[in-house]
């Protein structure tokens, strides 16, 4: 019996994206063809559970089926050329003969169409470009995962906001470095949950290390050392993890008291009695700073991956 072989091609989107979907937690993200690694045989990695597993694993079960139903046309209209030569019509000048007839209906292709996500990015580390559902991940080629990739993102983009300050002024002005602070916070707290989240099973509590919360940044650094012996604060001076502690309140209030200073940050802050009721101030340069801070912070739990 001969074999046949069936080469089936994959086409990307309009952007060059080629979808792909996890053997094991079934999830679909994008790659685009011609970046990142060159190694092929490189595993590539699920963005979402960080499963490794052969490329040819990741196929998507749309693609599956558009690759059946051309395979089954090709063998179909193999067998139809094959048959067409069989098709005779009957000798009418003969007493008896028997003519010989075929038909046959043209397979449908399952043709599809990539999805469209929401969160385009490129690694760091390898190039790669890549699309995913949500914000973190890790990278499909090199598997290294993007969260501090992220975080250092939305802290340029930040720092983008306070350059606008000055030529805002007044009110407008205000708000726009009062937004500086509170979308730093807002960053840090997604990468210090992603990152606890993703490294828990090295944690002392895999449960308290998922659930771990950024916002009350004292809170955080006690529970990192306590679930995974580390020390967030060791790059800051004494001064600078002050800073730290005092934006981390003044975020606080601009969320809860509409920036209008109480006792509770006086005593967490060791402030002056005398600014309760009175509204919080904030500069630039003590933002720039504390983003500094939050870098520095980040920076030191990557390098222990």
């Amino acid at each position: 019996m001969s074999s046949m072989s069936i080469k089936v091609t994959m086409h990307p989107d309009e952007e060059g994206f080629i979808g792909r979907e996890c053997p094991q937690c079934e999830k679909y993200f994008k790659v685009m063809l011609g970046t990142g690694l060159s190694d092929q045989d490189q595993p590539c990695t699920c963005p979402y559970c960080g499963v490794q597993e052969p490329h040819d694993h990741f196929w998507t079960k749309a693609q599956v089926r558009y690759a059946e139903s051309v395979a089954f046309r090709q063998v179909v209209q193999k067998f139809d050329r094959e048959m067409k030569k069989l098709v005779r019509k009957p000798n009418r000048r003969a007493a008896i003969s028997i003519g010989i007839t075929y038909k046959s209906k043209p397979v449908p292709i399952s043709y599809y169409q990539e999805i469209e996500l929401e969160q385009r990015l490129t690694c760091a580390g390898c190039g790669l470009q890549y699309a995913i559902f949500g914000v973190f991940g890790f990278c499909p080629d090199c598997g290294s995962h993007n969260s501090l990739q992220i975080l250092l993102g939305n802290i340029a983009l930040t720092r983008q906001l306070l350059a606008l300050v000055e030529e805002a002024g007044g009110t407008v002005g205000v708000k726009l470095i009062e937004n500086a602070l509170t979308d730093a916070v807002a960053a840090f707290d997604g990468f210090g949950r992603e990152w606890a989240a993703v490294h828990s099973h090295r944690s002392s509590d895999v449960h308290a290390a998922r659930s771990l919360s950024f916002q009350n940044i004292e809170r955080a650094v006690a529970g990192m050392k306590r679930l995974f012996d580390l020390d967030m604060t060791k790059p800051l001076s004494e001064r600078d993890w002050h800073q730290v502690k005092v934006a981390f309140q003044k975020r606080h209030l601009l969320a809860h008291r509409m920036g209008v200073i109480d006792e509770a940050y006086v005593e967490r802050t060791k402030g002056d009695s005398s600014d309760i009721g009175k509204r919080i101030r904030i500069s630039v340069s003590e933002v720039a700073v504390f983003l500094d801070s939050l870098s520095e912070m980040a920076r030191t739990l990557s390098l222990e991956e």
